[in-house]
């Protein structure tokens, strides 16, 4: 199962800037919701009298300057998750811009000296990455003041593979509001990932709409001045990205798919990577799809490493179409070409999904197979698990190791490829079982 983790930050009061009053509890609700409703592992609250991590020794929680930047340095020094991992940072609290930069003010930064006492948003996001999940979100309900405040608001800034949500656009401030108890885009916030069903905000896409739509609604209906919530995407194929797994549904699972086949058709193999990782955890590990894509991005993945490295040779592999063609080249680049043509694999796979939604779900133990694809699978059986086994042997005597862990579920790279096998005859005997055949 990929791991979901969060920091959830809230200051009330302040030192040197107005207080707040709903800022600590926005994010205790926020802390909650993540654990109880969205099944997040850990989860690292900072409020103005939350309780110390309970780590040896204690790590006060308070959201001075000094703490928790050392925090950040400590704890995402180094990586403590992995490609198809969450990580999401929650921030209620005043945000100032200084020099072209967005920070956000601690419980003691001093709004004269920002660059020495406030954290930069670049830093949090570059600390986040450091962390190795492939799916950091960044919510930031600040801006927030009195009205005292004269400096530019923050977001005006992109971050590399980060998904930020901001509270209002960077020219306004966010508002709380007495009648609710929260500031206005955390209501919102909180009442966008509650939703079930067809209205649910399980992709960024959803939320983002859902955000634009209702904070300003709120904020028209008690009287506050307009408030625009706005998203930046790096890069922009995450605009589909899962936030809520559990949520997913099958049309949000197809669009997935089509992104990763573009991603491969680019050449974008890393991305292609996360996304077919992220379309095995909304599928709950029952996508037959995942395998064959795992195979074509390490095979043409390969292939093109393969091609940059020997782009010396006088053979020149690159425009080769079959094995057959590189006899003259011997037979130790065989393996460099890609098993079909890439463009016309990838358009067919990309047709099966435009029906998809179409089909009826058929339940074999723990593996969801859809009716007309199962059929068109039945005469790939064979070829299925030559994929499966060709892709073992390429790979047992490298470093990096593809398991299949549970039922089809997590990809993970591992010292050990025993259960590859094993579970290609379950997927083959659960083929030749089925009543439909």
């Amino acid at each position: 199962m990929s791991k979901q983790w969060a920091i959830v930050v809230g200051i009330n009061n302040y030192d040197n800037l107005p207080a707040l009053k709903y800022s600590q509890r926005d994010a205790e609700l926020i802390a909650n919701l993540l654990r109880d409703d969205l099944n997040f592992e850990q989860v690292f609250l900072f409020t103005n009298n939350s309780r110390p991590l309970s780590t040896t020794p204690p790590i006060p929680t308070q959201p001075t300057f000094g703490g928790f930047r050392r925090f950040l340095r400590a704890q995402f020094e180094n990586p403590c998750l992995t490609t198809g991992d969450n990580l999401w940072f929650f921030f209620s609290g005043h945000g100032l811009r200084c020099k072209d930069k967005d920070y956000l003010m601690c419980s003691d930064s001093d709004p004269g000296d920002i660059e020495h006492t406030a954290i930069p948003v670049s830093y949090v996001a570059e600390r986040l990455r450091r962390a190795g999940a492939s799916n950091v979100v960044l919510l930031m309900d600040a801006c927030r003041d009195e009205g005292t405040r004269n400096a530019l608001g923050i977001g005006y800034e992109l971050h590399q593979g980060v998904v930020s949500f901001y509270s209002c656009e960077a020219n306004q401030r966010a508002y709380e509001i007495d009648e609710l108890g929260h500031g206005t885009f955390t209501a919102a916030l909180i009442e966008g990932l509650r939703l079930r069903d067809n209205e649910n905000c399980a992709t960024v896409e959803r939320l983002d709409r859902y955000l634009k739509y209702r904070v300003p609604e709120m904020n028209q209906t008690f009287l506050r001045p307009q408030q625009n919530p706005h998203v930046t995407i790096d890069p922009a194929d995450k605009l589909h990205l899962v936030l809520v797994p559990q949520n997913s549904t099958l049309q949000d699972i197809a669009t997935l798919k089509l992104d990763a086949f573009q991603a491969e058709l680019q050449g974008k193999f890393e991305l292609a990577k996360q996304l077919w990782i992220q379309i095995n955890i909304a599928a709950k590990g029952s996508d037959m799809d995942v395998i064959e894509a795992f195979y074509r991005i390490f095979t043409n993945y390969s292939y093109r490493k393969n091609v940059d490295k020997d782009k010396n040779l006088d053979c020149n592999i690159s425009h080769k179409s079959s094995p057959e063609d590189l006899s003259e080249c011997g037979n130790e680049l065989q393996d460099k070409i890609p098993p079909e043509n890439e463009t016309e694999l990838l358009i067919r796979y990309k047709n099966e999904i435009l029906i998809q939604n179409k089909l009826a779900q058929i339940q074999e133990g723990q593996i969801t197979f859809y009716r007309e694809i199962l059929e068109a699978k039945k005469q790939e059986n064979e070829k299925l698990i030559q994929m499966i086994n060709s892709l073992n042997d390429r790979l047992a005597n490298t470093s990096q190791n593809i398991v299949i862990s549970g039922n089809v579920h997590n990809f993970n790279y591992a010292s050990s490829c025993s259960q590859i096998n094993t579970k290609a005859d379950e997927m083959n005997s659960s083929f030749r079982e089925h009543p439909n055949f």
